[in-house]
C-alpha cells in the first residue's frame, strides 16, 4: 500500500505538471495567436488607409484640374467678350457712318462674327470636359485595379494568418 501511495503521489505530481505546461502551452500560443491577430489588423488597416490614399489623391487631382479648366475656359471666355465689345464698338460707328443699306449689312456681318465666337467658347468647354472625362475614365480602372490588388494581399494575409493559427493550435494539442 504504501508503494501505491507513493505511485499515486507521483501520478499526481506528474498530472499537476502537465497541467502546468498545458497552462503554460496554452498562454503562449494566446499570445502568439494574439499577435498574429494584431499583425494581420494592422496589415489590413495600413493597405486600406495606401488605398484611400490614392484614392483621395486622385479625387484631388481630378479637382485640380478641372480648377484649372475652368479658370482657363473663363479666361478665354472674358478675352472673347472683350474682343466682342471692342468689334461691336467698332461696328457701331461704322453703321453711323454707313448708309442704311451698308449699316444693315455691317450689323449682319458682326451678328455672324459674334455668333462663330460664342459657338467657338461652347466647343473649347467641351472639348476640355470631354479631356477631363477621358482623364477620369483613364485613371478610374487603373485606381479601382489598385485597390483590388490591395483587398487580395489583405485576404491572402487573412489567410495565411488563419493557417497559421491552425498550426499553433495543432502544435498545443500534438504536444499534449
Amino acid at each position: 500500500t504504501a508503494e501505491l501511495r507513493q505511485e499515486g503521489t507521483q501520478l499526481k505530481d506528474e498530472g499537476l505538471s502537465l497541467q502546468n505546461m498545458r497552462r503554460n502551452l496554452e498562454a503562449s500560443a494566446a499570445v502568439r495567436l494574439r499577435k498574429l491577430d494584431e499583425d494581420c489588423e494592422n496589415f489590413a488597416e495600413t493597405k486600406r488607409g495606401q488605398i484611400n490614399l490614392l484614392r483621395s489623391n486622385m479625387l484631388k487631382k481630378f479637382k485640380r484640374e478641372r480648377e484649372k479648366m475652368d479658370a482657363k475656359l473663363k479666361l478665354r471666355e472674358r478675352e472673347l467678350n472683350r474682343s466682342l465689345e471692342e468689334q461691336e464698338a467698332e461696328m457701331m460707328r461704322n453703321k453711323a457712318a454707313a448708309s442704311a443699306k451698308e449699316g444693315k449689312r455691317i450689323e449682319e456681318q458682326f451678328l455672324r462674327q459674334k455668333k462663330a465666337l460664342e459657338d467657338g467658347i461652347e466647343r473649347e468647354k467641351a472639348k476640355a470636359a470631354k479631356n477631363l472625362e477621358n482623364m477620369e475614365a483613364k485613371e478610374r480602372p487603373e485606381m479601382d485595379a489598385k485597390a483590388q490588388g490591395g483587398e487580395s494581399s489583405i485576404l491572402r494575409r487573412e489567410k495565411e494568418t488563419a493557417n497559421k493559427k491552425a498550426a499553433i493550435q495543432k502544435e498545443i494539442n500534438d504536444k499534449m
